[in-house]
C-alpha cells in the first residue's frame, strides 16, 4: 500500500523535499535558514550581511557540499 504523508505547512514539505534529494526550489528563508545554521547567527546577523558576502558564504556551502559528496563515492 502506498504511504501518503501530510505536511504541516508547505515549509515542512519544501524541507522534506529538499533532504529527500528531489531537488526542490530552495526558498530564501531556506537559504536563509541554512546560512544561519551554518554560521551559528541570528536573523538579524543574516539580515545585516551584505548581500554580496552571503553569496560567497552560499559559494562556500556548495563548493563543499559538493567536494564531500564526491569523497563519499570515493
Amino acid at each position: 500500500a502506498e504511504s501518503i504523508k501530510f505536511y504541516s505547512s508547505e515549509v515542512d514539505y519544501n524541507w522534506q523535499r529538499y533532504f529527500a534529494g528531489l531537488n526542490a526550489d530552495m526558498t530564501d528563508e531556506m537559504l536563509a535558514a541554512i546560512v544561519c545554521h551554518e554560521m551559528g547567527w541570528t536573523w538579524n546577523d543574516y539580515q545585516e550581511t551584505p548581500y554580496s558576502f552571503i553569496q560567497t558564504i552560499t559559494s562556500m556551502l556548495k563548493a563543499e557540499a559538493e567536494m564531500a559528496n564526491k569523497k563519499a563515492k570515493e
